[in-house]
């Protein structure tokens, strides 16, 4: 690519290891992605880099820890936009897919996507472009936004 001395914004990518090449290869091109397949894991990244721009996060993740990830992130690294992906097509019924978005925007997640819907929609090439615009609109949304509320110490 075009994007020599540019530096990408990093995004911590916590999935399990199948559903990774799917991420890597809608994001990678635009920013760093550190994959974890543990919610420790997924904590030490979060702990030691404190310049993460989003964390991505699969449905499946750590025997479906998204949920406890997301609380977790909300709490102790609460400038760092979360964004949900449903990455495979497993066999999900309707109403769980529907719970688990719900549950997942209740919590504080930034964005739901719907990637194999997305993919039955549009096709793969307009999914994964629509899946790096949803990431990105995050990622630096995180960079300009001042923060509303002053911290407390």
């Amino acid at each position: 690519g075009e994007g020599r001395g540019v530096v990408k914004p990093t995004a911590l990518a916590a999935c399990p290891p199948f559903a990774y090449p799917t991420l890597e290869r809608a994001l990678g091109a635009d920013l760093e992605l550190i994959p974890v397949t543990t919610m420790a894991d997924a904590v030490r990244v979060l702990e030691r880099n404190g310049d993460l721009s989003v964390v991505i996060c699969g449905v499946y993740f750590d025997e479906s820890r998204m949920h406890d990830l997301l609380r977790c992130v909300r709490s102790r690294f609460s400038k760092v936009p979360f964004v949900c992906v449903r990455v495979l097509d497993a066999e999900l019924p309707r109403v769980a897919r529907d719970a688990i978005e719900i549950a997942a925007r209740t919590l504080g997640a930034a964005a739901f996507i719907d990637f194999p819907n997305l993919v039955a929609q549009r096709g793969e090439r307009d999914a994964e472009e629509e899946l790096r615009r949803a990431v990105l609109a995050q990622a630096k949304g995180m960079r300009t936004e001042e923060p509303t509320v002053a911290r407390q110490n």
